[in-house]
C-alpha cells in the first residue's frame, strides 16, 4: 500500500516506510543540546520542527494508512497499525533514560497525538474509529513514571483506558484475560504480557513485605483476594480501579516517607491517600449492602460480619486521631484481626475527612494503617 510512493508494512516487529524503519528517522527528531555552565554537557532534546521535515510525512503516510483501513472496515488492522506507529516511538525512551532525561520524551508524544489528531481531522473521521492513541498515552503514562510523576502517569493512563474501550472483541481476546495492558496496570494486575508489569510486581512486593514485618494486621496475600474479587466482577470497576490507584500511590509515597519526617506536607499527603482508601472501602461496602446515604456503615459491618464482638464500648475518637492510631496498634479493643482492621478502616476515615491533620502518626505508621486498610479492603472482597 502507498502514500506519496512511499509503501507501509509490517515486517516482523518493525513498521516500515518506504522500505526503511520509521525509528530510522526518529534520531532525525532530535537536536544536541550543550551547556556553556556545564561545561562540555551535551543531551538530546525533541524538536517538533525537525519532527515536521524528517519524520511527519512517513508519520502521516501511516495516519492515512490507518484511515484507509477503517473506511474498508479492517478495524483489527487499523488497531494493529495504530499500535506500530506509536510503537516506533518508542526507543527514544532508551535514549533518553540512559541520561537520566525521563521527562524529555513527552513532547514526542504530543507532537504525535497532535499530528494523527489532525489526519483525522483533515478525512473526516468519525470518533472512535480513527487513529487508535492507547498505545502512545500508555508510553506516555510510562515515561511519566520513569520520572516519578505518579498523578500524570495515571492521567495519561486514564486516556489509554479510554481509547481501548473502543477495542473489538477480536482484538481483546489476544490479550491474557481478555483485557488490554493498561487495564492490567490500573488494575494491578499479575498477568506478565504488558511493558509495565514490572511496576506492578514492585507494588505487590511492598504490600507482601508488610504483611511480613506485620502479621498481627494483615492475612498474607491481600492483594490477591482482591485481584481474585476483581476477576469475578463482585466490585464495580470504578471501585477496583479507585482502590488501585490508591494502592499505587501508597506505593509512591512509601518510597519517599523512608526519607522524609512527618512534616505538615507529609501528613497532608499521607491523609489523602489513606482517605481515598478509605472511601473506596466505604463505597464498596454500600454497594454491597445496597446502603442507602443515610444507613450507619459501622453498625451494618458490625451486624453482618462481627456481631459477637463488641464494637459498642469502642470510643468514637472525635479530636483524637493519635490516640484512635496508638489503641489501633495495641490492639486495645479486644478484637479479632479482621474486625480490628475494619474498626480502624472505618473510624480512620471520619477521623482525617474533616480536618487538615496534625497527627504525626499518619506518617511514622503510615505502613501499618495502609496495611489494614489494604487487608480489611481484601476482607470485604471475600466475604460480599
Amino acid at each position: 500500500m502507498a502514500y506519496h510512493l512511499m509503501k507501509i508494512e509490517v515486517v516482523g516487529d518493525v513498521l516500515l516506510v518506504g522500505g526503511n524503519p520509521l525509528t530510522h528517522d526518529l534520531v532525525s527528531a532530535f537536536e544536541l543540546k550543550t551547556s556553556s555552565a556545564l561545561g562540555s554537557a551535551a543531551w538530546p532534546e525533541f524538536s517538533s520542527g525537525r519532527a515536521d521535515t524528517f519524520l511527519g510525512p512517513k508519520f502521516d503516510a501511516v495516519c492515512d494508512e490507518v484511515l484507509a483501513l477503517r473506511s474498508q472496515a479492517r478495524h483489527a488492522d487499523a488497531i494493529a497499525l495504530s499500535d506500530k506507529l506509536f510503537e516506533s516511538l518508542t526507543p527514544a525512551m532508551n535514549w533518553l533514560a540512559e541520561i537520566g532525561r525521563f521527562r524529555g520524551l513527552e513532547p514526542l508524544w504530543r507532537w504525535g497525538f497532535d499530528r494523527a489528531a489532525a489526519r483525522e481531522k483533515a478525512h473526516a473521521a468519525i470518533p472512535g474509529l480513527g487513529i487508535h492513541k492507547g498505545t502512545g498515552f500508555f508510553f506516555l503514562g510510562v515515561s511519566r513514571l520513569l520520572g516519578a510523576d505518579w498523578d500524570g502517569a495515571y492521567l495519561a493512563f486514564g486516556e489509554a483506558e479510554m481509547e481501548d474501550q473502543s477495542l473489538p472483541t477480536g482484538v481483546l481476546s489476544k490479550h491474557q484475560k481478555g483485557i488490554p495492558p493498561v487495564v492490567k496496570l490500573l488494575l494491578l494486575d499479575l498477568s506478565p504480557d504488558h511493558f509495565a508489569y514490572p511496576v506492578v510486581q514492585e507494588i505487590h512486593a511492598m504490600v507482601t513485605s508488610w504483611e511480613t514485618q506485620f502479621p498481627q494486621i494483615s492475612n498474607s496475600l491481600a492483594l490477591v483476594d482482591v485481584g481474585n474479587a476483581i476477576d469475578s466482577g463482585k466490585i464495580p470497576r470504578a471501585a477496583a480501579m479507585s482502590f488501585c490507584f490508591g494502592v499505587a500511590k501508597a506505593f509512591a509515597f512509601e518510597l519517599q516517607r523512608k526519607t522524609i519526617r512527618p512534616t505538615a506536607m507529609a501528613m497532608l499527603q499521607a491523609q489523602t491517600i489513606l482517605l481515598s482508601l478509605d472511601r473506596t472501602a466505604e463505597d464498596v461496602i454500600r454497594h454491597a449492602g445496597n446502603l442507602g446515604k443515610d444507613d450507619k456503615v459501622f453498625e451494618y459491618c458490625h451486624d453482618r460480619w462481627f456481631a459477637s464482638e463488641r464494637w459498642e464500648r469502642i470510643s468514637a475518637y472525635e479530636g483524637r486521631l493519635g490516640d484512635l492510631v496508638r489503641d489501633f496498634l495495641r490492639s486495645s479493643w479486644g478484637l479479632s484481626k479482621a474486625s480490628n482492621n475494619l474498626v480502624l478502616t472505618l473510624k480512620l476515615r471520619n477521623a482525617i475527612a474533616h480536618g487538615i491533620p496534625t497527627e504525626p502518626s499518619l506518617v511514622n505508621s503510615y505502613p501499618e494503617l495502609t496495611l489494614a486498610i489494604i487487608d480489611s479492603f481484601a476482607f470485604i472482597c471475600r466475604s460480599t
